[in-house]
C-alpha cells in the first residue's frame, strides 16, 4: 500500500513538473534573445504595449499596432511562424460570412481574427451557438481548415 502511494505521488510530481516546463512564462523584453527582438521589430514597426512570453523554444509577443491587438509567435532564430490580429466581423470576406451562415444558420459570429501562417491568410472565428462556442479556422474561400485554433 505504501509503495502504491509513493508511486502515485511520484507520478503526480512528474506531471506537475512537465506542466510547469510547458506553460507560458512571462518575460521582460530584455530577457528575449536580441535576434528575436530585432527580427520582430523589423517585421512590425511602430508597435506599443509589447508583452512577451516564452513557451519552450518559442516566443509569443502580444502588442498593439495602430490601436489593433496583435499576437505573433517566433522561434529562437527570430523567424515569425505565425501572427494574428483582431478585426470586426463586418470585415470578413463574403465567402467566409456565407460559409458560416450556411453551416451554422442560427449562430452568431463573436470573435474574429486574421491569422497568417507562412504568408497564407486565414480567419479564426468564434461562433456562439446555443450555449456552445465553436472555434473554427477558415481559408479565404470560406472552407474550414484543419489548422488548430490559436487561442
Amino acid at each position: 500500500m505504501m509503495q502504491m502511494i509513493k508511486k502515485t505521488l511520484l507520478l503526480i510530481s512528474i506531471a506537475f513538473i512537465s506542466f510547469a516546463c510547458e506553460s507560458d512564462i512571462d518575460i521582460d523584453e530584455n530577457q528575449v534573445p536580441s535576434v528575436v527582438v530585432n527580427a520582430f521589430k523589423v517585421d512590425f514597426l511602430n508597435t506599443t504595449d509589447r508583452e512577451w512570453e516564452q513557451t519552450g523554444d518559442f516566443f509569443i509577443v502580444e502588442f498593439k499596432k495602430e490601436n489593433i491587438d496583435y499576437t505573433a509567435k517566433l522561434n529562437s532564430k527570430g523567424e515569425i511562424l505565425m501572427y494574428k490580429y483582431e478585426i470586426n466581423k463586418k470585415q470578413l470576406p463574403e465567402a467566409v460570412k456565407k460559409s458560416i451562415s450556411l453551416t451554422h444558420p442560427d449562430a452568431e459570429i463573436d470573435d474574429v481574427e486574421v491569422l497568417f501562417i507562412n504568408s497564407q491568410e486565414y480567419y479564426q472565428i468564434e461562433i456562439e451557438k446555443s450555449f456552445k462556442d465553436l472555434k473554427k479556422v477558415l481559408d479565404l474561400k470560406g472552407q474550414v481548415t484543419d489548422i488548430a485554433y490559436w487561442d
